[in-house]
């Protein structure tokens, strides 16, 4: 494959519930912004809005046929190029972050909406062009979840948990044990109790305050004698 490598990082990330990685050098810096604040206060359709047009101008600028990647720290290349190991294209070029933020955006927004069908296919292109991203991965392993599709919701929080296990500090713990409830969820679905307590386990050994992860512990307590 040739590698047109057209990078625009920074390491400026905006807050640490945030997608990894930083569109902050991107053209359209200061509209991924607003469409960031529209998302984190709430504002779903706004969101939508907003993040139609920047998708669209993406769509315009990449043709088709070209495998794009976000990439937010060059020193992950190596797992991105693994990741495009069997694609059949010439040509591979990697960019900044805020066309797979957009994408991811629309998706959040869609849930929040409860028009999880529609939100799928936003999620998905996000984790195909960001595939180690923790926060892209759990938010579709959750509309699988709302769409009862726990076999697939289970497969993609175990990649998200993969993924956060090279993050540091408060991310890590974050979206580690984000991943790690989001399969105790779908194991509990699936009916598969120990695997789910040993994984709600594994968040409290790293946040001992972790409610949600108490919480399904106890339903998991009342549910076995009804087996």
């Amino acid at each position: 494959m040739r590698f047109l490598l057209a990078l625009l990082l920074a390491a400026m990330p905006l807050s640490p519930a945030m997608a990894q990685g930083s569109w902050a050098t991107s053209p359209r810096a200061e509209r991924l912004q607003q469409l960031f604040d529209a998302v984190r206060e709430g504002r779903a359709a706004e969101a939508i809005d907003l993040a139609d047009p920047i998708l669209a101008e993406y769509e315009k600028t990449y043709p088709a046929g070209i495998r794009v990647f976000c990439i937010g720290d060059m020193n992950d290349l190596p797992l991105y190029l693994d990741a495009a190991k069997g694609v059949e294209r010439s040509e591979m070029i990697a960019i900044d972050t805020g066309w797979c933020f957009a994408l991811w955006a629309k998706g959040y927004a869609l849930v929040d909406l409860h028009r999880i069908d529609e939100a799928v296919p936003f999620l998905e292109r996000a984790v195909a062009m960001e595939p180690i991203n923790s926060q892209y991965l759990s938010e579709l392993g959750n509309a699988y979840q709302e769409l009862k599709q726990f076999d697939k919701a289970l497969a993609v929080f175990t990649r998200a948990a993969d993924a956060a296990q090279r993050l540091q500090g408060d991310h890590r713990v974050h979206w580690l044990t984000r991943a790690w409830r989001g399969m105790g969820f779908s194991l509990i679905e699936l009916r598969r109790w120990d695997e789910a307590e040993a994984l709600y386990r594994q968040c409290l050994e790293l946040d001992p305050n972790d409610a949600k992860a108490k919480n399904e512990l106890a339903y998991i307590a009342q549910q076995r004698p009804k087996r």
